[in-house]
């Protein structure tokens, strides 16, 4: 979760280099999920609060992960 956060941070500043890699996959128990991004995947989609948001490959759904939590 850090890591994520971590990451956030630096594209706030206008970090050119963006690594999604590092928070492009989430899993948690059953839950299977892909980062939601803009169509070049240089940028997360975020929700109104600024937590990433993923895509559930199971259920069909895009969620929020609050990296607080």
């Amino acid at each position: 979760m850090f890591i994520a956060l971590f990451f956030l941070l630096e594209y706030e500043r206008g970090s050119t280099l963006m690594d999604l890699e590092q928070i492009k996959y989430y899993s948690a128990g059953d839950e299977d999920a892909i980062l939601v991004t803009d169509i070049d995947e240089t940028a997360p989609l975020t929700d109104e609060d600024g937590n990433l948001q993923y895509y559930s490959t199971g259920g069909r759904y895009v969620f929020s992960v609050d990296e607080d939590e």
